[in-house]
């Protein structure tokens, strides 16, 4: 105990010379001066391109700079990871000299959803980013007119909306990771019992693929099964409307020819 209070008042003293000796050579400028070196000089921000700016600015200090030992890396870091377009940040802080610096990863923009009365943008992750209405950057308007709707969340009785949008974010997600489907997709389509129908932008030449899955496993079986019929069907040069993979074990292709004319 006598030691550790030993140290410390040997750093306080030592502490206490330097600033003495940093305020006589430096022609004994007042206190406010040497503390204001301590004031961060500099604030870098990157990795950001959707992000608000004005969520950013609520959070990250401004000029004028604090003294950078008020500035409460661990906390700034968690509230920056609460935002919508923010996947991780990483918040650094220097003492010589005095910087912030934050690196952020952004979410990625997976589809768009219709929830109440607005259009959402969704991340891979399952997170509403934006109502289409509110987005002003040109480049993030072009890419959601070009990303695949997801439609059908109230087809399901006895479950609630956001319920059926995990699950379906959870399988899509699943399939979006072991590479997708073989084709540009128009639309996800919510089923009512199970599963979701994947629209294909091509639905003259190319099948609907109608998918269910229990979990992870059992998503990445029918994805490789998903791939082999597809190859059979080029091989063949035969065509189908649609890809039934809801059942275990089993691929249920429907061929034009399978519907009768009245």
């Amino acid at each position: 105990m006598r030691k550790t209070l030993t140290i410390i008042l040997f750093l306080a003293f030592a502490l206490i010379a330097t600033a003495a000796g940093w305020l006589y050579l430096d022609g004994g400028r007042s206190l406010d001066d040497w503390l204001n070196r301590f004031r961060l000089q500099k604030v870098t921000v990157s990795g950001v391109d959707h992000t608000p700016h004005e969520d950013l600015y609520k959070l990250i200090p401004a000029k004028p700079y604090p003294y950078v030992w008020s500035v409460p890396a661990r906390r700034l870091q968690k509230k920056l990871d609460h935002l919508p377009w923010i996947a991780s940040s990483k918040v650094e802080k220097s003492y010589f000299p005095p910087a912030l610096t934050i690196e952020i990863t952004e979410e990625e923009p997976l589809l768009v959803v219709d929830i109440g009365s607005h259009s959402w943008l969704v991340s891979r992750s399952g997170v509403l980013l934006q109502p289409l209405e509110v987005i002003e950057d040109g480049d993030l308007v072009v890419e959601a007119s070009s990303l695949p709707r997801l439609t059908g969340l109230g087809n399901r009785k006895g479950k609630s909306e956001d319920e059926v949008f995990r699950d379906v974010i959870r399988l899509i997600s699943e399939i979006d990771a072991l590479g997708g489907v073989p084709f540009v997709i128009e639309q996800y389509e919510v089923l009512p019992g199970d599963g979701v129908k994947i629209i294909p932008s091509d639905e003259l030449n190319i099948p609907s693929v109608l998918i269910a899955s229990a979990d992870a496993s059992d998503t990445e079986e029918k994805v490789k099964a998903l791939g082999k019929v597809f190859a059979d069907l080029r091989h063949r040069g035969e065509e189908a409307l649609s890809l039934d993979l809801r059942f275990s074990g089993q691929v249920v292709v429907k061929k034009p020819q399978d519907i009768l004319p009245r």
